[in-house]
């Protein structure tokens, strides 16, 4: 589940893992499975990205070749960002947002396609 921090807008999560020697480390593409699934909720809203491996390693938070990120921040669609970056990054992060709320529910056929589960 992500975290609101007081200061920026959109929500921060963390993705490592610790090594043999208790050393926080990022996660490398031949760690995880397909998919993280990350929760982000606010008040009365909330929904799930779900990030194919490749998408992250793609924009550098895991990696197959250096060092990736051991957290970066979400903007789910409630999110409204003030500044370029986080406006470019949010553009990307919502064709892996689902939000699940009383008047929206999830769109399972689009997470089925995500997920490539047959409809």
């Amino acid at each position: 589940m992500a975290k609101i921090t007081p200061t920026k807008i959109g929500q921060f999560v963390t993705l490592w893992k610790r090594n043999s020697e208790g050393h926080i480390r990022p996660f490398d593409i031949h760690d995880l499975t397909d998919y993280v699934i990350i929760g982000a909720k606010d008040k009365n809203l909330s929904g799930q990205f779900i990030f194919p491996k490749r998408i992250l390693c793609d924009k550098g938070i895991i990696s197959d070749k250096k060092e990736g990120k051991r957290g970066f921040r979400i903007y789910p669609s409630w999110d409204f960002p003030d500044n370029k970056q986080a406006q470019r990054t949010q553009k990307w992060q919502l064709s892996y947002f689902f939000e699940n709320s009383k008047t929206k529910p999830v769109d399972i056929v689009r997470v089925r396609n995500l997920l490539n589960i047959g409809n």
